[in-house]
């Protein structure tokens, strides 16, 4: 029996994905489990809830004020959700379960425009659990995670989820923009240290043995993530560059700024569906994404793009996608990394490493930032996710005590 209880809560309305504003006169019906459905709006109109956002930019506002906003907003979009009763009774249900470890709350959503609302800063309501005045995903009463999945994102069954890691580390620095490039490049080589076999004591002995499962695009272009998508099959992506939005797109919705060419300078900005065919050039398709980056999760425009760069990538049927709907601090970034690399080759879940890891953003830098908040997830996990689990652990603890034996064995070689 699994130790995690998903709780699926749909928010649905009529028509396309697309072309439609947040406005107090839409209606959204909310469907969780068996219960019946609900009518439920949201209390912004576009541009009111557009100009709150930013102040959660960490562009001029002091902490108070964007953590105030902050509450402000979570206490609205808690609105919005705690009308749909079956949502109290399911998340009541599993929390009184013995065996539950987590209740991995699914937002499922149908409207691109729903996709802008920071439902990871909802707050406790009456009916659910958890004590008045909290964050759902934090409170101490009930282990809570929350994580999003387009209504057109089926679970794919043939998901295999990777047993060792071989990671692609995308990153650029366009026009003199500056990344902490070393730090997570750092972060990346401390996961995979457990992997590598003997290898010489030196920067290009390390390089060379790990090769087999790091490749860094250290001046990333889309012409050089579409090449080496195509020679090669990654398991995990991981993206770091300045999220920017694109002025000569309508809209101007938000993309990557990446080099514009191999050895170029010049930025171009490169949109989420753009960037999911690059990493899909040779139809296979990563377990997972994270990118961090400024305003990586931002769905401002539901006109032209309909979607953020998140979700453009969670459309094409990537199993997980992490990625930030507001900035993440230097430090939020590097504990993101630390945690998703170090944990999940290791075959520990990812709902529950993504839950850590949001617990503790907000114990170690909750009083300074909303790191915590930021942290988005997209999921659709293969149904038999938790026997792959089990198979990638012990698979990847092999792998790592094979090569910690190759060490030994080589050591005593060079002793004797």
């Amino acid at each position: 029996m699994s130790d995690i209880t998903t709780v699926t809560l749909e928010l649905l309305r009529l028509g396309p994905p697309h072309n439609q504003l947040l406005s107090p006169l839409t209606r959204y019906l909310g469907v969780c489990g068996n219960h019946r459905a609900e009518e439920v709006c949201v209390p912004w109109e576009h541009r009111d809830f557009t100009s709150a956002l930013e102040v959660l930019r960490y562009q001029g506002p002091s902490n108070v004020k964007r953590l105030d906003e902050l509450r402000r907003l979570g206490q609205d979009v808690t609105g919005v959700i705690c009308h749909v009763e079956g949502l109290k009774n399911q998340l009541s249900e599993a929390n009184a379960q013995d065996r539950c470890r987590l209740i991995q709350l699914e937002l499922v959503l149908s409207a691109s425009e729903l996709a802008m609302l920071p439902f990871e800063a909802t707050r406790t309501f009456p009916g659910g659990p958890g004590s008045d005045e909290q964050y759902l995903v934090i409170q101490p009463n009930a282990e809570i995670e929350i994580t999003r999945r387009d209504r057109g994102v089926v679970t794919d069954q043939a998901v295999r989820w990777p047993e060792v890691p071989k990671i692609l580390f995308i990153a650029a620095q366009p026009e003199g923009m500056t990344v902490p490039f070393d730090a997570h490049l750092t972060a990346l080589m401390q996961a995979i240290s457990p992997y590598l076999g003997a290898h010489e004591d030196s920067p290009a002995g390390v390089l060379a043995a790990s090769a087999q499962f790091l490749t860094v695009l250290p001046a990333a272009s889309i012409d050089e993530i579409q090449d080496i998508c195509s020679r090669e099959r990654f398991s995990y992506v991981h993206i770091l560059a300045h999220g920017l939005q694109a002025d000569d797109i309508p809209g101007m919705p938000f993309g990557l700024a990446l080099h514009a060419g191999r050895g170029q300078q010049s930025k171009e900005i490169v949109s989420g569906d753009r960037l999911a065919v690059a990493l899909r050039a040779r139809g296979h398709t990563p377990a997972v994404v994270t990118v961090a980056a400024c305003d990586s999760g931002n769905v401002n425009d539901v006109i032209h793009s309909g979607a953020s760069l998140a979700h453009d990538l969670h459309r094409v049927g990537l199993p997980l996608v992490v990625a930030s709907q507001y900035p993440l601090s230097f430090e939020g970034s590097i504990e993101m990394v630390e945690q998703v690399y170090q944990r999940l080759p290791h075959g520990e879940d990812p709902r529950m490493v993504l839950h850590d890891l949001r617990r503790r953003l907000y114990a170690r830098y909750g009083a300074k930032t909303h790191d915590w908040a930021s942290l988005v997830v997209y999921a659709a996990l293969p149904a038999d996710i938790e026997s792959q689990l089990r198979r990638t652990g012990f698979r990847s603890a092999s792998a790592r005590i094979y090569a910690l034996l190759d060490r030994i064995d080589t050591g005593l070689d060079e002793d004797s």
